[in-house]
């Protein structure tokens, strides 16, 4: 008997025994109701996410008696500085969601690092330890010492200060004198008191360790601040091509709003190196602590507690009252201590939760990015709710829903297949490479014939953007289905994205354009069935071409060219021709009446009706021809107008000219 887990790659339920490639963010545990269920010990609730314990492993125990043990792919675990800003995103996204954000107002939630102006500031720990510093310093280079006084028999030359029973002890060993006079004797040792300043006391075992903390602190603030200038260079560089290519196509050089969004990142850019530079200089001076005596004196395992013990001389000396207060705020802010069983459960739960949140705003943003929104922008954005979206302009419309149950985003274009975009927080990137072609290999089994499936998982920071194809799989971190599939076999595909990545909207944008632009692309040209009598009709018109049955649609046409086809008028000619000969053969219907009535001949009539019956039939099928054909030709236009929108900016090519048809 085994635990039930639901695949989120596939939405199928498995048993726990058959599972494949543990990654963190990939299975649920479906457990049955009425039954509690642990995961590593700790009480798991229903669709808990299957996560490991700090050794890598999991354990799974349901009361009914079903157990499971498992063993995560190594080195997925997402960094430090990453998880904490997917964690971070995901609230303030399901914080939205829990108030039922409307559409427009998810546009004004960022896809970056959270906080990340304030971020480049100097925090409080940091300015604290600007004005303090000097006092660790001065503590780190004249430590205060315990006085010890030990009693030791030294030879007389070493001797400073004699013990009240130096002669009495010297009487009584005469092994310690040199030669006897006649009056006394000549010491060779003496029993002397010998002073001993001891340095290893608790107070400059804080000012030491205080050392350490500190300079681990600065480094991983250092690496942060580094990756946020990274981004906020990338956000400008960015927006300066966005604005010339503006510039260019709308010949406006001075927009005042790109203009104030340069300036934004510009500022926050130069506030970002100032922090750093401020950084970099506290780390120099803390490193810089190492290499005092207080450092070299105290032993390395000397290991203090977190909770700080108010001495005198913490509480009444000028500088190490300031130590104190600088391992207090340390304590407060900046200790990176290590989490318990429970608290490492919930943060993989909250991890695991808050990037398919943050995978989900990425979702609105590319749709927004596109145009492409609900008809009523006011409407709140839920969770499980199936939302229509669509383009002005563009021959499409989308469905999008969110399953709540396994996080799974579901994006149904009106032409094509369905994507089922499926949210994992482990890192694919570092993970190791045999579980890496193995997770590849079930993710390819999990897409159907009707639905494509792409990975989203976190992008380790620094993450090479060109990755070459090596055994491991890795060329295909970066693919989409359709650039790694064939004929003869589907294959999922996998994007990286991270609040520290400017171009993760971009990534899923690209997604979300192949999803409803292939499609169309595919569909040209378009192929309308034509009936022969329509066919030579057709002949000799430009944007046409007619073969085999059918009329190829070359390009979208003109007003004048759509107008002289004529399709709208030559509809109702024939509906009209088609009630004109359902009135006559009404009214040969009624004098047929009359003649059988009155006795007469009705012959004639019969065969009128009979003739008019073949011109209605006839008549109708014409008109359905025409119906059919004018729908058909309407919906090609439209994909042609479709094409000739710029998806970049937003412009209309001219078909005549601009358009060049594929021979």
């Amino acid at each position: 008997m085994s635990v039930r887990l639901l695949d989120r790659l596939s939405g199928k339920v498995v048993c726990a025994d058959k599972a494949g490639v543990a990654v963190m963010g990939r299975y649920l545990i479906d457990s049955p109701a009425g039954s509690s269920i642990f995961l590593n010990d700790i009480a798991a609730g229903p669709m808990t996410y299957l996560v490991p314990d700090s050794d890598g492993r999991f354990a799974l125990l349901e009361t009914s008696g079903a157990r499971a043990k498992g063993q995560f792919a190594g080195g997925q675990s997402p960094d430090g500085l990453e998880a904490s800003s997917i964690r971070k995103g995901g609230r303030i996204v399901e914080e939205a969601l829990n108030r039922q954000t409307p559409w427009a107002e998810w546009l004004d939630l960022s896809p970056l690092v959270p906080e990340m102006s304030k971020r480049v500031e100097m925090l409080a720990l940091e300015s604290l330890l600007e004005r303090r510093l000097g006092h660790l310093g001065e503590v780190c280079r004249r430590p205060r010492a315990h006085l010890r006084v030990e009693v030791e028999r030294l030879p007389v030359a070493r001797a400073q200060r004699f013990h009240a029973r130096a002669a009495s002890f010297l009487a009584a060993h005469t092994e310690d004198w040199e030669r006897p006079t006649l009056r006394s004797v000549v010491p060779k040792r003496i029993l002397s008191l010998v002073r001993d300043d001891q340095l290893d006391i608790y107070e400059n075992r804080i000012a030491v360790r205080l050392v350490d903390h500190l300079l681990a602190y600065l480094r991983r603030r250092i690496r942060e601040v580094k990756q946020l200038l990274v981004l906020f260079e990338e956000a400008r560089d960015a927006g300066a091509y966005v604005r010339s290519a503006r510039a260019l196509t709308s010949g406006n050089t001075g927009s005042t709003a790109c203009g104030r969004q340069l300036r934004r990142r510009a500022q926050r850019g130069r506030a970002a190196r100032r922090t750093l530079d401020q950084l970099r200089h506290l780390e120099r001076g803390v490193a810089g602590l190492m290499g005092s005596p207080l450092y070299r004196q105290i032993s390395p395992r000397g290991r203090v507690s977190t909770t700080l013990r108010m001495t005198n001389i913490l509480a009444n000396d000028a500088h190490y009252r300031r130590v104190a207060e600088m391992w207090l705020a340390w304590a407060r802010e900046g200790q990176d201590r290590p989490p318990t069983p429970a608290e490492r459960f919930e943060s993989a739960q909250d991890l695991c939760r808050g990037f398919g949140r943050y995978c989900l705003l990425l979702v609105v943003r590319a749709l927004a990015q596109l145009d492409l929104e609900p008809a009523d922008i006011a409407a709140p954005v839920q969770g499980d709710a199936e939302m229509t979206l669509r383009c002005d302009g563009l021959e499409t419309a989308i469905r999008v829903q969110a399953d709540s149950r396994s996080g799974a985003i579901t994006l149904r274009p009106k032409r094509g297949k369905a994507v089922r975009i499926v949210p994992i927080a482990g890192s694919l990137a570092t993970m190791d490479g045999a579980a890496r072609r193995r997770f590849f290999e079930e993710a390819d089994a999990a897409v159907e014939t009707d639905t494509e499936v792409v990975v989203l998982y976190p992008a380790p920071l620094g993450e090479t953007r060109a990755a070459s194809p090596d055994r491991d799989g890795r060329s295909r971190l970066h693919a989409l289905p359709h650039e790694i599939s064939s004929l003869r076999r589907r294959r999922a595909g996998f994007l990286p994205v991270s609040p520290w990545e400017i171009g993760s909207v971009e990534r899923v944008a690209r997604l979300v354009r192949w999803v409803i632009l292939a499609p169309l692309l595919l569909a040209y040209p378009p192929r309308v069935p034509v009936s022969r009598r329509l066919s030579e009709e057709l002949e000799g018109t430009s944007w046409l071409q007619v073969e085999g049955g059918e009329c190829l649609v070359r390009r979208a046409p003109t007003g004048e060219e759509w107008d002289a086809l004529g399709l709208e008028r030559r509809e109702r000619e024939a509906a009209t021709r088609v009630k004109t000969l359902e009135q006559h053969r009404s009214k040969i219907a009624a004098e047929r009446r009359e003649q059988r009535r009155d006795g007469g001949a009705i012959g004639d009539l019969h065969r009128q009706k009979k003739q008019l019956h073949a011109e209605i039939d006839e008549a109708e099928r014409a008109r359905d021809e025409l119906g059919v054909f004018r729908e058909s030709m309407e919906s090609a236009r439209a994909l042609l107008a479709a094409l000739l929108r710029c998806p970049t900016c937003r412009r209309c090519a001219d078909g005549r000219q601009d358009f060049r048809p594929a021979s």
